[in-house]
């Protein structure tokens, strides 16, 4: 699971995965993905949690954005060692 983040003016951010207002319709503003706290969770939890509307469903990602996401993982300086084992292993 990666997380979306609004730019903040004057404050540092990964700039690996830029994203800006339109890439996805959840984008509004100039945004990046914090890849320095990505997480594995289990279908299961997830389930329960848009159950519990902790976790509200987006629309998908097009193709060309999520390589874009994926290959950022692999390409961040703040990606932890178990989430590119983790991702290797699904075949990203």
């Amino acid at each position: 699971m990666l997380m979306v983040s609004s730019d903040k003016e004057n404050r540092m951010h990964d700039t690996t995965c830029a994203l800006d207002d339109g890439d996805h319709p959840y984008v509004d503003r100039p945004s990046h993905i914090v890849y320095r706290i990505a997480e594995t969770m289990r279908a299961a939890h997830i389930a329960r949690m848009v159950e519990l509307k902790y976790y509200e469903p987006r629309v998908d990602m097009d193709v060309a954005l999520f390589e874009r996401v994926a290959d950022g993982v692999f390409a961040s300086d703040d990606t932890r060692q178990r989430i590119i084992t983790f991702a290797k292993t699904c075949g990203l």
